[in-house]
């Protein structure tokens, strides 16, 4: 697992590719690199810039699924008690009791709409609202049903490619670091070249950095002492 954080990372990659490239003639360890420094920096490259570039992607979906199973909690909740004053034995607390698990709210508006058209009052007539209520929530159950397949699949493919931007950090990371070790050794550790692949300052921009590259996360900001924990997307 790389140990250097991955937006340093992905500075640290364009700089020590370009390292390379203009000090191997200079010695022949550093040419000994061509072969497999430029290879490793361009696989996490694309991998890192791949996910971070479906990240926004990622975030709509969930969001987008979050607001429909969450809609469709409102729909099942706003019909409990009717159904609770109407239905003999009928228990308003196995709906919508885990609202933080989408495919338990689902679940819950497909049984909901099963216990809509079964139902019947005492006298054993059907619900003078079943139409209605179904009519309302038909379209929410369809929504959070499509809104939330479409977010884990966003998820699902978003978390590949976190997995491949780890997995070819890794390998990176450590090629760098021996990259490092080999070019203090040929060129000395006061040499500007050498300054510049330092993680210490990757957060500090360079010249030589890619201006395509994606931009690094925002510095989180510590929370007020006694704030409420942020509940995430």
């Amino acid at each position: 697992m790389a140990t250097t954080p991955a937006w340093k990372l992905r500075r640290l990659a364009t700089r020590a590719k370009r390292v390379q490239e203009r000090r191997a003639a200079e010695s022949p360890v550093l040419a000994a690199y061509s072969s497999t420094l430029p290879a490793k920096v361009d696989a996490f490259v694309a991998s890192y810039d791949a996910a971070a570039k479906y990240e926004n992607t990622w975030r709509r979906e969930m969001r987008e699924g979050k607001g429909a199973v969450a809609a469709l909690l409102r729909h099942i909740q706003s019909w409990l008690p009717l159904l609770t004053r109407d239905i003999p034995g009928f228990d308003p607390s196995t709906f919508g009791d885990k609202p933080d698990v989408p495919d338990d709210v689902i679940e819950d508006g497909s049984r909901l709409a099963e216990v809509l058209e079964e139902a019947t009052t005492e006298d054993g007539k059907p619900l003078a609202y079943k139409f209605v209520a179904l009519e309302a929530l038909h379209p929410s159950l369809a929504s959070a049903n499509k809104e939330w397949s479409e977010a884990e699949a966003a998820d699902a493919t978003y978390q590949k490619l976190l997995k491949e931007s780890r997995a070819t950090g890794a390998v990176l990371d450590k090629e760098i670091q021996t990259f490092r070790r080999s070019l203090a050794h040929a060129v000395g550790r006061n040499d500007k070249d050498f300054q510049k692949l330092r993680v210490e300052r990757a957060s500090q921009k360079d010249d030589e950095d890619d201006t395509a590259a994606p931009s690094p996360p925002a510095p989180v900001t510590p929370a007020a002492q006694g704030a409420p924990l942020p509940t995430g997307e």
